[in-house]
């Protein structure tokens, strides 16, 4: 069973033929002169049509729809809608701006509203001692901090994990970080036997983690990256790096 809807009620008034016309026109970046000799009609017609003077005929209507490259329908309608600006400039006054309970932290909201929940940009101040708690991100959210001024502390995971940063960090949520540490193609590319190799999987993994390398374990990795042997390393570092080898061993 099918319904049929009732057709819109008909406008008393013409269709505005002389503002599309004109809008059309300057679209295209036409004079009178240009449209009038492509379309057959008089430069005075053309004139009098876009100042609502006169009321083009159909035949006439056509002509300018050609010569516009444009359906009769589309002149015939209401003048297009300006395209919007492809920079929006917002004053700074105009800008949200959230500030915590006790005033130490002020949160300006520099994403775009429409995007929220997928996409979000914001400009912290914290004062010193200042804190600022919000709630976890979705799984598998990531984000960004750069520390522009100043140390920030920041404790995040189910863990209370705290971390302090002055340099860029990033940081991700608890579960897609460690998602990320389990997937079996994490270690592709990884060469045992090359330094070099090592050296870069630690970076690669202090990037995922988020967790910046303490002074021992930067300095191994600068000297794999020289290309120097791990057990070598190891056996140098205060308390053998950990390891200890059994002399009854054999190779």
């Amino acid at each position: 069973m099918s319904t049929r809807r009732p057709s819109a009620p008909p406008s008393p008034e013409p269709p505005p033929v002389g503002a599309t016309l004109a809008a059309l026109r300057q679209a295209r970046a036409l004079s009178r002169d240009e449209l009038s000799r492509r379309a057959g009609v008089s430069k005075s017609m053309l004139s009098q049509i876009e100042r609502a003077q006169a009321n083009p005929t159909v035949a006439v209507v056509w002509r300018l729809a050609n010569a516009l490259g444009v359906d009769i329908a589309e002149l015939l309608g209401r003048p297009p809608t300006p395209a919007a600006p492809a920079v929006e400039v917002i004053p700074a006054h105009a800008t949200p701006a959230l500030r915590s309970p006790d005033g130490q932290c002020e949160l300006r909201i520099l994403g775009p509203i429409d995007l929220a929940g997928r996409f979000e940009w914001y400009e912290l101040t914290v004062q010193p001692g200042g804190a600022l708690a919000s709630q976890a991100h979705e799984p598998g959210s990531r984000e960004h901090l750069t520390v522009l001024s100043g140390t920030l502390e920041v404790s995040a995971g189910a863990g209370g994990l705290k971390r302090v940063y002055s340099p860029f960090a990033l940081v991700r949520a608890e579960a897609s970080r460690l998602g990320r540490l389990e997937d079996p193609s994490f270690l592709s590319g990884l060469d045992e036997k090359d330094p070099r190799s090592l050296a870069r999987m630690m970076r690669k993994m202090a990037a995922e983690t988020g967790e910046p390398m303490d002074s021992e374990m930067s300095e191994m990795c600068a000297r794999l990256e020289a290309g120097e042997d791990p057990e070598r390393i190891e056996e140098s570092l205060p308390g053998g790096g950990g390891y200890t080898r059994d002399p009854t061993l054999r190779e």
